[in-house]
């Protein structure tokens, strides 16, 4: 009878645990879902808004004092704030511009709470709590205005007095925090507050985009759906823990960096091949000569259509990922495409920045693959 009740209860924590990873499995698909979306709408707003902005300043420039110039003013105000929330929908969307790099998660800790403590009232107490540190991969602008959303979130919930409490501990590199992660060590931010807490209710709901628990009155924006993006792009999670007692608890996972030991570096590959570069006029001369280094005899163009015209003549093409996909059917020659973004990735492909080692070995291995067919 006790090994009875036993398998039974046991039989429903795994039940719970399944339900619960398939409730966030859920929630994570919509969230990408709407990611994907914003995406388009960035894309297509971009180019909308982009003539619109150009034009009236240009026009601002050249008018004279009177309503006309007005007008123009009202124009170019409008103008600027839809570009503001542009750069909501693109971070939201995962396309922000990134400038990663290692940094401390202590010192990015200690940085974000030296801007939140001045905006705090004086009967909200600020605590903070280092258990562990480690290096992280981050834009530390970026990870800072995520801490301070989370942060303007919290003030809001509990008013006048409270605690808030940021904490970063080390969790078990055994289990992956989220669905969409994989095993490995991570940094967990935390950020809790003594506040009214969320209703479960809404609990989902909380990093959609104009998501508001303030009321009919209340701020409506982009608020943690900006945040939730950033965190995204970070290869990270952001999630709510439940908190027993009251309050909430907003948990932010960072991949930590793991410290290898240091290997020789293999020599550049190599070849004599010719390759036809596509690129915008920008980054041409410096990604043509990292294509000369190891040996190979470029050209470069900017035009699509001409570097179909002349591709008979060329054993490999690399080319720019959004100039690519105006020839990308017409294509009859290995390729390697240089995307800014890992949404854009297909076949063989850099990512932006270009790094010359990366650059060489996706060329030799496009090469290589195309002499085994």
């Amino acid at each position: 009878m006790l090994v009875y009740y036993l398998g039974h209860f046991f039989s429903q924590i795994e039940m719970k645990e399944d339900l619960s990873w398939e409730r966030e499995r859920r929630w994570l698909e919509k969230m990408e879902a709407l990611s994907a979306t914003a995406r388009g709408i960035a894309h297509d707003l971009n180019n909308v808004l982009t003539p619109i902005l150009m034009n009236a300043e240009m026009a601002l420039a050249q008018a004279p004092e009177g309503s006309l110039r007005t007008f123009l003013e009202q124009i170019l105000e409008a103008a600027e704030r839809a570009k503001k929330l542009l750069g909501h929908i693109t971070a939201f969307g995962r396309q922000m511009q990134m400038e990663r790099r290692p940094v401390e998660v202590a010192e990015l800790l200690r940085g974000a709470i030296e801007q939140i403590r001045p905006t705090l009232p004086p009967g909200i107490e600020l605590r903070e709590e280092i258990r562990s540190s480690g290096t992280v991969m981050a834009d530390p602008p970026q990870i800072e205005k995520v801490l301070l959303d989370l942060a303007e979130n919290a003030v809001q919930a509990m008013g006048k007095e409270g605690t808030l409490e940021i904490s970063v501990e080390e969790v078990d590199p055994r289990s992956a925090p989220f669905p969409s992660m994989v095993p490995g060590p991570y940094l967990r931010i935390r950020v809790m507050d003594t506040g009214c807490g969320i209703n479960p209710a809404v609990k989902d709901l909380v990093f959609d985009p104009y998501f508001t628990t303030r009321g009919a009155d209340g701020r409506k924006g982009w608020g943690l759906s900006v945040a939730y993006g950033i965190v995204r792009n970070h290869e990270g999670a952001l999630r709510i823990a439940d908190q027993k007692g009251g309050g909430t608890i907003f948990d932010l996972f960072l991949p930590k960096m793991v410290q290898k030991p240091l290997e020789e570096p293999s020599p550049l590959p190599k070849g004599k091949e010719r390759v036809l570069l596509l690129e915008e006029g920008g980054l041409l001369g410096v990604e043509g000569e990292m294509l000369q280094r190891p040996g190979y005899r470029v050209v470069g163009v900017t035009a699509p259509s001409e570097a179909l015209g002349m591709l008979e003549g060329f054993d490999l093409l690399v080319a720019d990922g959004e100039l690519a996909k105006e020839i990308e059917g017409r294509i009859f020659k290995p390729v390697v495409f240089l995307c800014r973004f890992r949404e854009e990735a297909r076949g063989i492909t850099v990512r932006k920045p270009v790094l010359l080692r990366e650059l060489a070995e996706a060329v030799r291995r496009a090469l290589g693959e195309s002499q085994e067919e």
